[in-house]
């Protein structure tokens, strides 16, 4: 019944104010991460990742947010009692929008429907009217803030998209037997998952001073059926 009501004002109402819509901001990152670094002289036992990297490029898109200062509780007419929001959680900004000659900032809060668009002033504060689909406030429709005085500051909502091929890989010592350094390669999905048909076991003679995979150099110190040291010197990355 309450949307109905919402839908009949906005019908009302047929001046429609312009909205400016934000933009979002995005940029590309490349992220490479690895546990060991070049040079340095590690120890690992059997069963350990001497070599874990994850080589990615992800796509970070900053959409427009604000967040309150503390927490709030918002009570609207014709809703079902008030709602309750903590210091942290974000409200996606639509735009911004001129009444009366000021510029206010329009919030969409989920829990308050479709037509759950609320405003903000130039001071952090919410004003306390609803905007109608032409985003114009709707006179019968208004919440309470408690506290009053509470602020929302501006802020991001970040959208993180992984590429879907990127590599991801372990090199696991397997211990040394029979005069050889067994080591095990592992990959896996972008979610972690093994891929067991891009596992394979490399062996070294046991006297080796550097194993080679790959793109992989490293440096071996000191290895035993039990534990070994190592330096990876080269990695390709």
């Amino acid at each position: 019944m309450k949307f109905l009501m919402m839908a009949l004002f906005a019908l009302i109402f047929s001046g429609c104010a312009s909205v400016e819509r934000p933009v979002a901001a995005k940029s590309r990152e490349h992220v490479v991460e690895r546990n060991y670094l070049l040079g340095q002289t590690k120890t690992a036992h059997v069963g350990d990742a001497m070599v874990r990297v994850k080589d990615y490029w992800v796509t970070r898109t900053n959409n427009p947010a604000v967040t309150p200062t503390s927490a709030v509780t918002i009570n609207p007419t014709g809703w079902d009692g008030p709602v309750t929001y903590s210091p942290g959680m974000l409200f996606p900004v639509e735009g911004e929008v001129t009444l009366g000659g000021e510029k206010y900032t329009i919030v969409r809060f989920a829990e308050f429907g479709d037509n759950g668009r609320l405003i903000i002033d130039s001071d952090g504060r919410l004003d306390g009217r609803f905007l109608n689909l032409y985003n114009r406030p709707v006179p019968m429709f208004k919440h309470d803030v408690e506290p009053s005085n509470t602020r929302f500051e501006r802020t991001v909502q970040q959208e993180v998209e992984r590429d879907v091929t990127f590599l991801n890989f372990e090199l696991i010592y397997s211990g040394s037997s029979g005069g050889s350094i067994n080591v095990l390669y592992r990959e896996y999905t972008p979610d972690d998952l093994i891929r067991p048909a891009f596992s394979q076991t490399a062996s070294y003679d046991v006297g080796s001073q550097t194993i080679r995979f790959r793109g992989m150099l490293i440096e071996v110190h000191d290895v035993d059926g039990a534990s070994i040291r190592y330096a990876v010197m080269e990695d390709g990355l």
